[in-house]
């Protein structure tokens, strides 16, 4: 559907354009060109062409024609490409049936294949109709390749071709971060306030600059900076920015020092209380930020620019990087290393803040205590008259006084990079995939075929395939009622007369239900039912479905403007205290905490940057700079977490399961450590969705596509490679791991705090050493991933362990 948006995303600074260094392969049939690649045509004289005397004729005895084999220069490798093709076609019939074929090569291996329908673009027979078509090839698989490209005449017809050219182009950096410089002082006029070991704090007292130096004095950074951009009704936004902090308080003793800075903007006040001590490696500091009046909060960072260069970047995906290194980083939570020896500096990670970012080129690091593209949340609003209108609030309204808090460390003077790293899987695992069912049109007999692979079984234990069969938990959303009796007649175009499945409606759907709980599948609500709910109606479904499955998700459904619209949507009314179906207190009463967030499918920013049928949307091997936090926190929601999908999965065919199950699109899923969020209709009561189908019989039986790609995820959870997981599973692990302070860092040596009221069970850290210890035990929770290792423990509340290595 098409949206409107009030105030569209205006932070984005993306770009994407063809810039730097071109290749093009061009041939135009004239006798005077040069030709060095191209093979396998025919130069016919064509008065008409479009540019010169002569077209290429693709003859009907010829089923392969036009063939390159060419190198890609070494210049356009490790970059992200665009792609482009363009070409002149005439013929004397509108249906050729021919394929322009791009193939991308790396030695013998395919890469990439791009088949072009020369009939989508033939408007006028007899006439010249211009064929344009681009792809994009992202920076992970542009190395070593070579062009293979030829016309596919797969059904013997003869037309012509002129002007033909395939370039490939330099991308331009992808970046959302703003363009700042900090300040270049004059070093003379700072003193030192405290020293640690390998670094000191020193402030210039005249313009009250706060920089970070070496042990001998030489200044590690520039001034640190706070920059705020705020947004105006105008749906346009305001920047304020400082590097004055003005000394308030110094105080400790001689094994501790803490300085206590503020610094002021007209509509905010930012307090920053830094602790050093002389024998430790570690600068921590804490910041809190308070509105002097009601905002609206795009960024709030510190940014410190540091002098040294990059030397190691650990990625949101904990994933190192210490050879080439990517323009910009959104690090989510990682963290990154500037500078060696003596000089370095380490942020190992930045759980405390709310993401940070990095600009490798001009070594700055933002440390956001918020940022509108860490938590994108969307509403629609009750305007009966209206549909598909929407507005962004990702950027939090903050009120008076309202504060935001954050904290990170500074590690100084550390031989080591290689410091073990935290992973957001758990139990060792390199990825994970979730499987989220919307309870849309569904039916027990559809439920029954993809869950235990036919619908005539009717317990867990006979299962032959589905979920069941191969244990793969899902999260499901169910509707727990049907006051207006809605059937599946219209959604099954007749095949299915019953009512929809609910959950006090349908005793074996119920029944069901409570057997999936029982073998791990995670059940919650899609809201309560098909439209919008009464107050008792909600308070009546919330709390049974905590009696019955202790639910701690929620999926909206039926979002849009109507008053029909499933009003308490998390998206609609939900959050809205004068709604008559706000939900807020009752999600928070029942238990409630993990809400689909829809601003990923409807706003859809990075559609563009899907490739080759990967799940991950963006594809990572585009780089790390997209703010893409799949899970967050919003301000004015921050009792929850929200989760998001990128569109649904759906495989009409066995043969389109096959295809993405590939092996490698899983490989892909593991080397980049992803977490992927499915949004399935398996159980939708129309064929189609690719989950189930008829057999001879009449039954209804799993695919047999979807049965392979639930054996594939089998065969990598077997071999520790892919977690099949649940909503719950992931996202309170991530909330846990939040939670997590990094004590003291040494060359091999390092503290971690679990200061929560929950153990973190199989937090998962990598490294690429080869020996770890944990409380001096060597641990036998680990594995090999790639040139690294991945262990795995069991963090209680209040504990704090050592790992050495």
């Amino acid at each position: 559907m098409s949206k409107k948006r009030l105030f569209w995303l205006a932070f984005f600074f993306l770009v994407f354009s063809s810039a730097g260094n071109a290749q093009r392969y061009f041939i135009g049939f004239e006798p005077d060109e040069a030709q060095t690649f191209w093979t396998d045509f025919t130069p016919v004289a064509d008065s008409s062409s479009p540019q010169g005397k002569y077209a290429g004729l693709i003859r009907a005895d010829q089923t392969f024609a036009l063939n390159i084999n060419a190198p890609v220069p070494e210049e356009l490798a490790g970059i992200n490409q665009n792609w482009q093709l363009t070409a002149f076609i005439k013929s004397e019939k509108l249906s050729t049936g021919a394929l322009f074929v791009i193939t991308v090569m790396r030695a013998d291996t395919l890469v990439l294949y791009q088949g072009v329908r020369c009939d989508d673009f033939l408007r006028h027979r007899t006439q010249w109709n211009k064929l344009h078509y681009t792809f994009k090839l992202p920076a992970d698989l542009s190395h070593d390749i070579r062009i293979k490209a030829y016309i596919w005449n797969r059904e013997a017809a003869e037309f012509l071709v002129d002007s033909v050219e395939i370039s490939v182009h330099h991308s331009s950096p992808l970046s959302f971060l703003p363009d700042f410089d900090a300040i270049d002082d004059d070093s003379s006029r700072y003193h030192t306030l405290a020293y640690g070991k390998n670094f000191q704090l020193q402030w210039q007292a005249e313009n009250q600059w706060l920089r970070l130096a070496d042990s001998s004095g030489a200044p590690i950074s520039r001034p640190i900076a706070w920059i705020v951009e705020l947004g105006r009704k105008e749906d346009s936004t305001l920047w304020r920015q400082t590097q004055a902090w003005r000394l308030k308080k110094k105080s400790g003793h001689r094994h501790q020092t803490r300085l206590h800075f503020e610094a002021r903007i007209d509509e905010m006040t930012a307090m920053m209380e830094i602790v050093i001590s002389p024998n430790n490696h570690q600068l921590r500091c804490e910041v809190r930020t308070t509105a002097k009046r009601p905002v609206i909060l795009w960024r709030n960072s510190l940014v410190t620019s540091f002098l040294d260069s990059v030397h190691a970047v650990i990625r949101q995906s904990g994933l190192l990087d210490t050879n080439s290194f990517q323009p910009e980083y959104y690090l989510r939570n990682g963290g990154v290393v500037f500078g060696e020896n003596k000089r370095s500096v380490m942020m190992h990670n930045s759980l405390q803040l709310s993401s940070s970012q990095l600009n490798t080129q001009k070594g700055q690091l933002f440390l956001n205590l918020d940022l509108a593209t860490d938590h994108p949340l969307l509403h629609y609003p009750l305007i009966p008259d209206t549909s598909d209108y929407f507005v962004d609030l990702s950027a939090a309204t903050i009120q008076k006084k309202q504060c935001f808090r954050g904290s990170f460390s500074f590690f100084f003077g550390l031989e080591s990079y290689d410091i073990p790293r935290i992973l957001w899987i758990p139990d060792g695992y390199d990825a994970a995939f979730v499987w989220t069912e919307h309870a849309d049109w569904t039916d027990i007999a559809t439920q029954r075929a993809v869950n235990f692979g036919r619908s005539n079984l009717v317990r867990p234990a006979d299962a032959v395939g589905g979920f069941v069969g191969y244990d793969i938990p899902v999260t499901r959303s169910i509707f727990y009622a049907n006051p207006d009796g809605i059937r599946n007649s219209q959604a099954s175009n007749g095949h299915f007369m019953g009512f929809h499945a609910t959950l006090t409606t349908d005793t074996a759907f119920a029944n069901l239900m409570q057997q999936l709980h029982d073998k791990g599948h995670e059940l919650c609500l899609h809201t309560p039912e098909q439209f919008t709910s009464t107050s008792a109606m909600l308070r009546r479904a919330l709390k049974d479905m905590q009696l019955r499955f202790g639910s701690v998700s929620w999926i909206d459904h039926g979002y849009n403007n109507k008053a029909e619209n499933n009003r308490e949507n998390l998206c609609c009314d939900g959050l809205d205290p004068q709604s008559p179906v706000a939900v807020r207190r009752l999600w928070k009463k029942h238990g409630i905490r993990y809400l689909w967030n829809a601003w990923y499918e409807e706003v859809s920013p990075w559609n563009d940057f899907a490739f080759d049928g990967h799940f991950m949307i963006p594809y990572p091997g585009f780089g790390d700079a997209f703010p893409v936090p799949m899970v967050c926190r919003h301000p004015s929601f921050p009792e929850a977490m929200l989760w998001g999908t990128t569109g649904t999965l759906e495989a009409p065919t066995d043969e389109v399961w096959d295809y993405l199950f590939q092996p490698k699109r899983m490989e892909k899923l593991i080397q980049n450590r992803s977490v992927y969020f499915a949004h399935i209709y398996p159980a939708w009561v129309k064929e189609g969705k690719g989950y189930w189908k008829s057999d001879v019989d009449g039954n209804l039986v799993a695919m047999d596509g979807f049965n392979r790609a639930l054996k594939t995820l089998q065969q990598l959870r077997e071999k520790r490679l892919v977690l099949p997981s649940t909503v719950q599973q992931i996202v309170s692990h991530y909330e846990g791991l939040r939670q997590i302070r990094v004590e003291k860092i040494s060359d091999h040596s390092l503290e971690l705090f679990n200061p929560s009221r929950i153990t973190i069970k199989g937090m998962s850290m990598a490294m690429k050493g080869n020996s770890v210890q944990i409380n001096g035990r060597e641990t036998k929770n680990r594995k090999v991933s790639g040139d690294e290792i991945i262990f795995w423990f069991d963090l209680r509340p209040q504990e704090c362990v050592t790992i050495d290595w």
